[in-house]
């Protein structure tokens, strides 16, 4: 025999006399009995009544639970009416954000290209300067510095 099968085996026996024993106090013990029956029969009675309520109230206790049924029906739809329209406005907002995102990225493209045109047209604008060299071919730091204006602006 196992110790688990050995373990409910004594379980069971010691479970069996226990109640054994609370049997014989409780019969042998008059005031314990009567208790015991007087709690028996108000249960007894209390189940009596309950019964009869429900048997005499039948209709309106059926109502009632429509009534809470309904509402409860109503409660899920109304629920149910909401989480649809939070889901639409989500896919709304989803699609907007989207919007914006394609049309942040083609203003982005465009100011780039805008950027590359202008700076294209100044270049071409713009006259080359000869570079300032010093007796021994060497460019002179003063003449890094130098930055031509557009053509018409000489005169700021």
């Amino acid at each position: 025999m196992t110790e688990q099968n050995k373990s409910k085996k004594g379980l069971g026996i010691g479970l069996g006399i226990g109640i054994a024993a609370l049997l014989a106090v409780v019969l042998g013990n008059k005031t314990s009995r009567e208790k015991v029956t007087s709690g028996t029969k108000t249960t007894a009675s209390k189940v009596n009544g309950a019964t009869q309520y429900i048997s005499q109230n039948r209709e309106e206790i059926i109502d009632t639970l429509k009534k809470a049924s309904n509402q409860i029906s109503e409660l899920l739809e109304a629920a149910n009416k909401d989480v649809q329209k939070i889901s639409e406005t989500a896919g709304n907002l989803k699609e907007t954000t989207m919007n914006i995102k394609d049309t942040t990225k083609k203003t982005a493209q465009e100011m780039k290209e805008i950027k590359e045109e202008t700076v294209s047209k100044l270049s071409e604008e713009v006259p080359s300067m000869p570079e300032a060299s010093d007796s021994n071919g060497e460019t002179s730091a003063d003449a890094d510095n130098v930055h031509p204006l557009p053509r018409g602006k000489e005169s700021i």
